[in-house]
């Protein structure tokens, strides 16, 4: 396998459902109403997707993974443990019912530098029919990274994922998680709805405060980012975030519906901030690159290894009229 990490689509929401692991537990109206709320996170900032393909695969086959997260309410995640089981069900029940616990993108700057946010891993998946088990692992592990790259360098409060049977549970406890429900309960209270073993659910998490303590795992490193320093503009962020995707300024410029000139303004401005806050993050010039071009793309390659390594720079803050106040103490 030749694995490779995208964000999800749009236009491929309906191919991507088959893969969840909770799919069978959708009727075709929740199905489309899940549709709905996936594209909702994907455009308003909720969550972060992850789409693996496998470029030893034909075109049509090369999806072979797929995970999507949501930022929740702390009510949401406090009272998690005592739901039903099929969290995302849980979850799409208030969504339609107009009580979401999904946070808004405003709401999401604001809990990143206050008490923190809570991630549930809403869905992750991958085609069973078509991978081997080893392969399958494979795509289980680098899930696993994934998640680790898209959400560090946010202000975490806890982490919480639905995991199905005892293998997966392993995953957890070797993540640094805690079982939080085997929703035995339920199932004892409605026979007729327990699955099999292999699709058991489980719903595990960590708090902040337990993740820290656990180093060389999973939890510890999502959750031990410090905070930033270079304060980027919400626009100068967007910037970073396509250039780490390998973008050239010409794709970046249509991503975001701007001119050329003005992403050349962002990058400067970007330079200047980094330069001023420590400019050990751009040593230049160099003396061996004498070629203007050249030095600017050894400039830019600099930076951007500085920022996956700082990811806390790229997260969302609020913006200084939507920033909280300070107590008076009183």
């Amino acid at each position: 396998m030749y694995l490779a990490l995208r964000t999800a689509k749009l236009n491929e929401l309906e191919q991507l459902f088959p893969l969840i692991r909770d799919s069978s537990v959708y009727s075709p109206e929740e199905r489309t109403k899940l549709l709905e709320l996936w594209a909702s996170v994907l455009r308003g900032g909720s969550g972060e997707s992850a789409v693996v393909e496998d470029h030893n695969r034909p075109a049509h086959q090369r999806v072979v993974g797929f995970g999507l997260s949501v930022f929740v309410a702390d009510w949401f995640s406090d009272q998690a443990a005592s739901m039903a089981p099929y969290i995302g069900q849980r979850l799409l029940e208030l969504y339609c019912d107009n009580r979401s616990p999904i946070l808004t993108r405003k709401q999401v700057a604001q809990a990143n530098v206050r008490e923190g946010l809570n991630v549930l891993s809403l869905h992750v998946g991958w085609p069973e029919e078509r991978l081997t088990p080893l392969e399958i692992k494979h795509v289980r592990h680098f899930l696993s990274d994934a998640f680790v790259v898209l959400h560090r360098g946010y202000k975490l409060r806890l982490l919480l994922h639905e995991f199905y049977g005892k293998e997966e549970l392993s995953m957890l406890f070797a993540m640094g998680g805690v079982l939080w429900s085997d929703y035995s309960w339920f199932f004892q209270a409605h026979p007729d709805l327990t699955p099999p073993e292999e699709r058991w659910p489980y719903l595990g998490g960590v708090r902040r405060e337990e993740a820290l303590q656990q180093e060389a795992t999973v939890s510890f490193a999502v959750f031990s980012s410090p905070p930033p320093r270079y304060s980027f503009t919400p626009r100068e962020q967007e910037v970073l975030r396509i250039a780490l995707l390998g973008s050239t300024d010409e794709a970046i410029a249509q991503a975001l519906g701007l001119s050329l000139v003005t992403v050349k303004k962002l990058w400067k401005s970007i330079y200047e901030r980094v330069a001023a806050k420590n400019p050990a993050a751009l040593p230049f010039p160099w003396p061996e690159v004498s070629n203007g071009a050249r030095r600017q793309k050894e400039k830019r390659r600099f930076l951007l290894d500085h920022i996956r390594s700082h990811p806390e720079e790229i997260r969302p803050r609020p913006t200084r009229k939507h920033r909280p106040q300070a107590s008076d103490g009183g």
